[in-house]
């Protein structure tokens, strides 16, 4: 057994400590090759195994198939680890199609139960290793040697096997639940894209408006009223193409059927358009000041709220010093570039990067309603935008928009029961969530249990655990034997002369100290070449080792295991 180092844990009676690299065959990295749409045997990837069940169907091939495709096709029962990316998710195999595992994946094959094995890997105590073997690297990865040496608690094989079914039998009823909640959480969805289609086609208040006729403003009244915007730069360049994004939105006017009291409107003639900028990074004397500045990740932690603080600042003279500018409380913001369709709402003035279009509003349309008209359909916006690999909305579209454009007291009356019944949503998708992370926590502590003897009781037939990795010890060292010596060259051909073939006993009797595995095949004057002589070999030290003539030592060298020492017991 070996001396890894644990934590403070106590195992139940009859358990042991060992490590994956113990407990399984050696592990292996994958095949290095491109993925490609074609060809004979599928390449699997780390990509592949983050989404649960594996999906075949998508698992693209390899350019490039192997020569010696034997060392690399995955086997049932085969568990495979993510090296980098998703550092540490594993997989395991289970009635594989034709295929090789790729090189950032690592290829364990347990030799004890491997469902086992595989529910420790989704344990805590295994994802606080993988922590801490990857911690301080600025791209996370684990290698073959570090998840070799994670320590895993080894239970006795028979509860071993109740373990695996008492876990299989808890999440069963767990996965159950999250089915339900998930069911649950798409219909919310459905249910909020409803509500706000239902609130850009003024469906949401057709009842309300009928009642409300004679109170209502004319919105073509309130425009006429407006005092002339300047034209935008760049307005020569505006589009010409009408494109419909969504019933509400549109790249100039699609002349579509409104209800009653509607109009559609171009946007600039209700908003003055206006663009961001970043102050130099060459100055840091710019930035850190007591400005907010928008950018992506600060649209994309508050999409479709108002928006009060940001994660960078910058200050007058970083404003003086480039295009940027400050822009009033109530300035609706939509990111325009790689990252398409963030909408937020300053909360008080603030300056915001060239990623995106800033509309500050008249009195014709107030910033919720363009707050909704821009969140209700993030693909029906991005229909304005070019680009292959990232999309980008760029000017001329933005200069063409045209919005629906209800009285300004509809467009309160819509924002005000759409919010209203959106936030009630949240609400249920927040208790949702949170029973989502409680049912992903209560497998933990399945888990938990599991691994520290708490799950299932231990019965007098059991066995122990010691035994159990004893006999892995021993068939390890048996199968490695057996690969080593059919693959070594050097000793290819038997010198006849003075060669006499003995036994394992007689060998290990005549020599001064222990012997490897191979010196040992050398000294009972077996051939290398024979796969008789071979199989011989490892049949009598397989017996040699169940009836404990001889002892196997193993050699460590910084907590991973360097070979093996054989001895025999009569000599101790």
């Amino acid at each position: 057994m070996s001396n890894i180092a644990t934590k403070n844990i106590d195992l139940p009676r009859d358990w042991e400590w060992s490590t994956l690299g113990e407990v399984c065959e050696k592990p292996q990295y994958g095949w290095t090759t491109k993925a490609t749409s074609q060809g004979r045997v599928k390449l699997l990837r780390t990509t592949d195994i983050t989404k649960g069940a594996i999906a075949w169907g998508s698992v693209p091939f390899c350019s490039e198939t192997p020569e010696d495709i034997e060392k690399y096709l995955l086997q049932d029962g085969d568990i495979v680890v993510s090296r980098a990316g998703s550092v540490g998710v594993s997989y395991l195999v289970t009635n594989p199609e034709p295929s090789v595992f790729a090189s950032y994946l690592i290829r364990f094959k347990p030799l004890i139960e491997r469902k086992y094995v595989f529910y420790f890997l989704q344990s805590p105590a295994y994802w606080s290793a993988i922590s801490e073997r990857s911690a301080g690297i600025a791209l996370q990865n684990v290698n073959a040697s570090k998840l070799r040496g994670i320590p895993i608690p080894v239970a006795p094989y028979g509860q071993q096997k109740r373990t695996v079914a008492k876990i299989e039998e808890l999440f069963s009823h767990i996965d159950a639940g999250i089915v339900s909640l998930q069911k649950a959480k798409n219909l919310l969805i459905q249910f909020r894209q409803s509500v706000l289609k239902a609130a850009i086609t003024g469906e949401l208040t057709q009842d309300w408006r009928e009642q409300s006729r004679e109170k209502l403003s004319d919105p073509l009244n309130t425009i006429s009223n407006l005092p002339d915007l300047p034209k935008p730069a760049r307005w020569k360049t505006r589009s010409k193409e009408t494109v419909l994004g969504h019933p509400a939105l549109a790249v100039n006017n699609p002349q579509t059927e409104l209800p009653k009291g509607w109009i559609w409107a171009p946007l600039v003639e209700l908003a003055t358009i206006a663009s961001g900028h970043t102050p130099s990074r060459k100055h840091p004397e710019w930035w850190d000041g007591d400005i907010c500045w928008i950018g992506i990740v600060d649209a994309r932690e508050n999409h479709g709220c108002v928006i009060n603080e940001t994660a960078q600042h910058t200050n007058e003279e970083g404003l003086a010093n480039s295009a940027s500018r400050l822009l009033p409380m109530g300035t609706v913001c939509v990111s325009r570039t790689a990252s398409v369709g963030y909408v937020v709402i300053m909360g008080k003035e603030m300056a915001t990067s060239q990623d995106f279009v800033n509309w500050i509003p008249t009195e014709a349309v107030t910033s919720d309603w363009l707050r909704l008209i821009f969140t209700a359909d993030t693909e029906g916006l991005r229909k304005f935008g070019k680009g292959t690999v990232h999309k980008t909305i760029y000017f001329s579209e933005w200069l063409s928009i045209n919005i629906a454009l209800p009285s300004v007291e509809e467009q309160k009356k819509i924002v005000e029961i759409a919010d209203s019944k959106i936030n009630a949503m949240q609400r249920l998708e927040s208790q949702i969530e949170r029973q989502l992370k409680k049912a992903e926590q209560n497998k933990l502590s399945i888990l938990k249990a599991a691994f520290s003897g708490e799950l299932v009781d231990s019965l007098t037939t059991d066995g122990t655990a010691k035994d159990l990795l004893d006999k892995v010890e021993a068939q390890k060292t048996v199968d490695l034997t057996r690969q080593k010596v059919r693959k070594n060259k050097k000793h290819s051909e038997k010198k006849e002369s003075g060669l006499v073939k003995k036994s394992i006993i007689d060998a290990l009797g005549e020599a001064e100290s222990s012997l490897t595995p191979e010196e040992l095949f050398a000294r009972t004057g077996r051939d290398h070449t024979s796969a008789d002589e071979v199989e011989e070999f490892y049949v009598e030290l397989k017996k040699r080792l169940g009836d404990n003539e001889i002892s196997i030592d193993s050699i460590w060298s910084e907590g991973i295991k360097q070979g093996d020492l054989i001895s025999c017991k009569a000599d101790q």
